[in-house]
């Protein structure tokens, strides 16, 4: 029991008359009361006190073979490097320019923001520094320095993993922006030479009838296939006439001296190679001098 509840009582002789009565219960129930209130209020603001909030984490990112001889000329659909393209061109260009745009992007924010936490850091340690000088008097110089460098290695480390942080991101974004890019050049061969590359039957076909169709002068064609697609071929000879108008013959002729998938095609004004080998050499040339860039 403690002292606050022990109460001493005396006795007075007093006069009837002159009698007055002290009601210690009420007393005791007062400041029982008061006590009570006083330790609610009391815990309340301890509480408050103690509570903090938590912070939130800020989120901080070449090819070109030598060109070979002859090779700069414009890419030609179906006919090689002999006659002029009239059908309009993938803007393959402004593909790889976005997809290098997009890798600039997110290498410059990286940098941009690994840079901003190492001037921040240095500037806070900076500060720390001047506190501890300004309480050297205080406390001692030694103490704030010792101070200022525990607090320093503490953000330097916190530099650091953001640093990692922002690398792992970037090779992320830079592995799914490599495998994105091979899908839509992928769908750029496959305009361009009017196939699907999953199922290359058709390719020597499609080539020969966009050649055909962008020959000027000609009316006779003789096309030369490998002995592998001759069969192939021959089997579609009305349907290429049907296809590219204006054309009085073509002959189907097998020429062993070619692989398969070669072809090249004769008429009144010349010789026209057509093959998937010559289609896709330009092809492949034109890409690779779209994708340089300046280091």
């Amino acid at each position: 029991m403690s002292s606050g509840n022990l109460y001493k009582s005396n006795h007075y002789v007093v006069k009837t008359d002159d009698a007055r009565v002290i009601d210690s219960n009420n007393l005791i129930a007062d400041r029982m009361q008061k006590l009570s209130e006083i330790l609610e209020m009391d815990g309340d603001e301890a509480f408050a006190d103690d509570f903090s909030y938590g912070l939130n984490a800020e989120q901080v990112e070449a090819l070109l073979g030598d060109e070979e001889p002859g090779e700069g000329e414009d890419f030609v659909s179906g006919i090689g490097n002999v006659i002029k393209d009239n059908t309009p061109k993938v803007d393959t260009e402004e593909l790889l320019r976005q997809a290098q745009e997009e890798a600039d992007r997110i290498t410059a924010e990286a940098g941009a923001e690994a840079q901003r936490i190492i001037e921040e850091a240095r500037g806070e340690a900076e500060g720390i520094k001047e506190q501890a000088r300004n309480e050297g008097a205080g406390e001692g110089y030694q103490e704030g320095l010792q101070k200022a460098g525990a607090e320093f290695q503490v953000r330097e480390q916190a530099l650091k993993e953001e640093a990692d942080r922002l690398r792992e991101e970037y090779a992320q974004k830079y592995e799914t922006m490599e495998t994105e890019l091979v899908r839509d050049l992928t769908d750029v061969f496959e305009h361009v030479l009017g196939v699907n590359l999953s199922d290359q039957t058709d390719i020597v076909l499609n080539l020969m009838k966009e050649a055909i169709k962008n020959i000027e002068g000609g009316k006779n064609f003789f096309v030369h296939v490998s002995p592998e697609d001759y069969a192939y071929v021959s089997a579609f000879k009305e349907d290429i006439l049907n296809s590219v108008g204006g054309v009085d013959s073509v002959d189907i002729v097998e020429d062993v001296t070619l692989k398969q998938s070669d072809c090249f095609i004769e008429c009144e004004s010349g010789i026209y190679e057509c093959g998937l080998g010559t289609e896709l050499s330009l092809l492949k040339k034109e890409l690779r001098l779209l994708s340089y860039t300046k280091e």
